[in-house]
């Protein structure tokens, strides 16, 4: 993403470059990359296998969890003493203690993890019939959207516009994307009509269930 302009987009987005958080630099990046990939590279995995992939994951962080809470204390001593370097007779001494104990010293990560997971799992867009650059694109304005939204704490489809004499969609989050567009797949020339019409298509879906008319 070295040809957008950081201060450009944050000024679009109603803020000064240094007050737009790493996690919002991030989440454009990612969106980017999720576009590019779908777009121009076939060798990547469906939005069902990784969808699988996360989800066989999270299930087998959640037996981990099981495992552990079900584990008897005298075995996690064990582990334990591998986490804790003792010479042989701190671990006999160790060993003989009564009522044993040890604190779960993964249960926050694993947790956590768990949690990123199913963040990651909501990005994933649901399969739509359609051609894969369509649908591609539709996902990619449905991110632009949740970033610009998070932002601003403005409806992406609040000013949104058509111009009836000249022929021209605009409004805030139009030009934001037209700006993204432009400088990150300048190749593409997109034009100002196919941009709203996919606009409308990907957020007046979403706001009302299906394409408003303007």
């Amino acid at each position: 993403m070295d040809r957008l302009d950081f201060e450009r987009v944050a000024r679009l987005l109603g803020r000064r470059e240094e007050e737009i958080g790493e996690r919002t630099w991030l989440d454009l990046d990612f969106a980017f990359f999720a576009y590019y990939n779908e777009v121009y590279d076939d060798s990547g995995p469906t939005h069902a296998e990784i969808k699988a992939a996360l989800e066989e994951l999270h299930k087998r962080i959640t037996a981990l969890e099981f495992a552990w809470d079900n584990m008897d204390e005298y075995s996690l001593r064990y582990i334990d003493s591998g986490m804790t370097p003792m010479s042989d007779e701190e671990l006999e001494e160790f060993r003989a203690l009564g009522e044993p104990y040890i604190e779960d010293p993964f249960s926050k990560e694993l947790n956590e993890m768990k949690g990123y997971i199913e963040v990651g799992l909501g990005k994933i867009p649901e399969s739509k019939p359609g051609r894969k650059r369509n649908r591609a694109l539709t996902d990619f304005i449905l991110r632009l959207s949740y970033i610009y939204e998070n932002t601003t704490q403005t409806r992406a489809y609040e000013n949104f516009y058509y111009d009836r004499d000249y022929k021209k969609y605009g409004g805030p989050f139009f030009i934001f994307l037209e700006e993204i567009f432009s400088s990150l797949t300048p190749d593409l020339e997109i034009t100002n009509n196919a941009l709203g019409e996919a606009i409308r298509r990907a957020v007046g879906d979403r706001v009302y269930g299906k394409t408003e008319s303007l």
